[in-house]
């Protein structure tokens, strides 16, 4: 990857964007995590730090450390808006107190959080999700992958770590272990089955057309079943990378 080639491109892209649709800037969470400091980095770079808005949305009433490291590293103004109170009451509304569904509302509720800040400043909501995650669905439909650019989207998680390098970001946030921070010890890699750096030779293998587990095991030097579990993941995600299908009329 030519480092300074993606930068210009992804920081055109921006302007581009945010140009057509008139929109005044663009608002993003700031989490504390690699994706969305590389994501508001290339947003500064793009509109300057006056035109980029990140929110803090904590599932609880702290806003970590890192989260701040990154906005004072930004220049950009972050305000905290905690969405713990709002998730657990839909939660209770729902019964959905198992770490996953609970997770989801959580990526939905601040969504919905982001977009009525974007609606109020004539923003555009910047997405943080990079090649990887969507090539998996490693995102919540309607949650983090609701937005309206996605900046990093064409990266693999490996290519946001050397962009990320490239560009100065804070070392602690690039050596930090990826996580959604949906429950506690909850780790991208973990709940994956395979690291980032395997996980991108898969991916890259199947976007050139590899459909076999055993060549692709082979080729990534995994197991067998990690590259059928990759391979199925792929496939049963399409849904999340397509507008919803329209059923058509019979006449």
């Amino acid at each position: 990857m030519d480092c300074e080639k993606t930068v210009e491109s992804i920081v055109e892209f921006i302007k581009e964007e945010v140009g057509k649709a008139r929109a005044k800037g663009v608002v993003l969470g700031i989490s504390g995590g690699i994706d969305s400091a590389l994501v508001g980095k290339l947003c500064v770079m793009a509109l300057g730090d006056d035109n980029v808005q990140g929110l803090f949305l904590p599932a609880d009433k702290d806003v970590n450390s890192d989260s701040r490291l990154v906005a004072k590293y930004l220049h950009i103004y972050a305000n905290a808006i905690p969405i713990g109170d709002a998730c657990q009451k839909i939660a209770m509304l729902t019964g959905a107190f198992d770490p996953v569904p609970l997770g989801n509302i959580k990526a939905r509720m601040r969504m919905v959080v982001l977009y009525a800040h974007a609606n109020k400043n004539n923003m555009l909501v910047a997405g943080t999700s990079n090649k990887s995650e969507m090539l998996t669905g490693y995102f919540t439909k309607y949650g983090d992958g609701g937005c309206d650019i996605e900046p990093i989207g064409d990266l693999y998680k490996t290519d946001v770590w050397t962009l990320a390098k490239h560009l100065a970001l804070p070392p602690s946030i690039i050596e930090k272990v990826p996580s959604a921070e949906l429950w506690a010890g909850q780790t991208d890699e973990k709940e994956l089955g395979v690291s980032y750096p395997k996980l991108d030779i898969i991916l890259k293998l199947i976007a050139a057309g590899a459909i076999n587990a055993t060549y692709i095991a082979s080729k990534a030097e995994v197991t067998e079943k990690v590259a059928d579990d990759i391979l199925c993941l792929y496939g049963r995600t399409m849904h999340k990378r397509k507008m919803p299908p329209i059923a058509r009329k019979g006449y």
